[in-house]
């Protein structure tokens, strides 16, 4: 799960908007935070936001000023919005089964001004987080101290400590942000103005979290997206046959060679069975050095196509770059092919012909059957179970209580006196004996 934010300086251009659609299609964020949008939300039309995959859920109450700072988000999500004013927006929304608190916020440039978000915050912290995980990250146009700016004068102390006793009131603690470690800069002066900051709650909700900046593009200001996953338990996939290994020349050759060189003793079924144990563990390593990642493959192999042909762009056409060409299109359509054959296995589509080529449809099909996997949810008679550990100890109860026997069932011996008794006491202790012999028997 991913939150997007970013100091745009501007949406309405169109290399802004550009920027804004790279971002979210690579990252997918679940929340994207605008500030500085320089124009009212109205002024965009619905058409972009749709091919984003996002919907506008607020704009920042300024008065009879336009908002500087916009909320958009996923259209499933549903989040309830606490608390508005010219310098933050927070709402709440459940983020993987966890009630959670988020604020964006776009700080004012004066000490005065930024006084009164951080009452704000004391007051969100006070009256609407409730030891809820709680994140507050946005453009706080202020540092924590002075190895956080570089170049100019030294930095307000004033602005400093205010900035750290706002965090040490609400409990917030700085999330480490990596990538640059400036995320402004007017060329002359390089500071962190933009970053995260959780309460600890929030860290401890999540195992594997990380803040990092994107590239600058049209603005001033890096972006920042704040990823963030809750344990997972490890999901260990049985083995599966995969359709692409018949597509290695010496395939079935390996298998044949593999099966016969095998020796086992004992009756036909313990031999079968330990030879097929045996292919497995083979099959397991070799697909791992003849075929290993095929996603990394396919874009190792683009590359090197785009490569060539950014090549033969720049410096001209020759034989020996147009075999090149053709060498690396040829290597890039068979790892292509590999690949498709493997998300097709996966998605467990059955096409009446070869099926469609390697499109998002079969990606989103992957991720369906994936996600079907896990169990996120359930129903406890009225009330919905999204915990893991309730919704383990609900499944582990549910069991418990079908096997086993209800004490208020009165045994009134209708079945004895409905089935006759078939096998006999001396044929139960034979059925019942241990066996011995076993491979005399085999």
């Amino acid at each position: 799960m991913k939150l997007l934010y970013w100091n745009a300086r501007g949406i309405a251009n169109d290399d802004t908007q550009r920027a804004l659609l790279d971002m979210v299609r690579i990252h997918r964020p679940l929340f994207v935070c605008l500030s500085e949008p320089f124009i009212l939300l109205e002024s965009i039309n619905r058409s972009f936001w749709r091919s984003l995959g996002l919907v506008p859920i607020t704009t920042n109450n300024r008065g009879l000023q336009a908002p500087n700072l916009w909320v958009l988000g996923q259209e499933a999500l549903q989040p309830t919005v606490i608390s508005s004013t010219d310098q933050q927006i927070t709402f709440s929304c459940s983020l993987d089964g966890l009630l959670c608190v988020i604020t964006a916020v776009y700080a004012r440039t004066t000490i005065v001004g930024r006084r009164m978000l951080w009452q704000d915050l004391s007051m969100i912290n006070t009256s609407q987080v409730y030891g809820r995980p709680w994140v507050v990250f946005g453009d706080f146009n202020c540092i924590l101290g002075a190895h956080e700016k570089r170049g100019g004068g030294s930095p307000n102390l004033t602005s400093c400590m205010d900035f750290q006793q706002m965090c040490t009131v609400c409990g917030l603690i700085d999330i480490p942000t990596k990538g640059l470690a400036y995320t402004w800069s007017n060329r002359r002066i390089d500071e962190k103005l933009d970053r995260a900051l959780g309460n600890l709650e929030w860290l401890e909700a999540w195992q594997v979290m990380e803040c990092s900046t994107l590239a600058k593009s049209t603005s001033d200001h890096c972006p920042i997206l704040l990823s963030f996953q809750r344990f997972a338990l490890p999901c260990h996939s049985p083995f599966r046959f995969q359709n692409m290994w018949l597509q290695h020349p010496n395939f079935l050759q390996l298998i044949r060679e593999f099966w016969t060189t095998l020796e086992f003793h004992g009756c036909p079924m313990f031999i079968l069975s330990s030879k097929l144990r045996a292919l497995k563990l083979m099959l397991k390593n070799w697909n791992k050095v003849h075929f290993g990642n095929i996603h990394t493959r396919v874009e190792a192999t683009r590359q090197a196509l785009d490569g060539v042909q950014s090549e033969i762009c720049n410096l001209g056409p020759s034989d020996e770059r147009f075999s090149r060409e053709d060498d690396a299109h040829a290597l890039f359509q068979v790892e292509l092919s590999l690949q498709h054959t493997m998300l097709r296995d996966k998605s467990r589509v059955r096409w009446l012909k070869d099926g469609d080529r390697n499109t998002a449809f079969l990606h989103n099909l992957v991720r369906i059957c994936r996600s079907n996997k896990s169990i996120t949810s359930l129903f406890d008679g009225s009330a919905i179970l999204q915990d893991h550990d309730s919704i383990a100890s609900y499944i582990v109860q549910h069991y418990t209580n079908m096997f086993t026997r209800d004490q208020g069932i009165i045994d009134t011996s209708l079945v004895e006196r409905t089935i006759p008794h078939v096998v006999t006491g001396a044929d139960n202790e034979i059925l019942t004996a241990i066996l011995t012999h076993m491979r005399r028997l085999c």
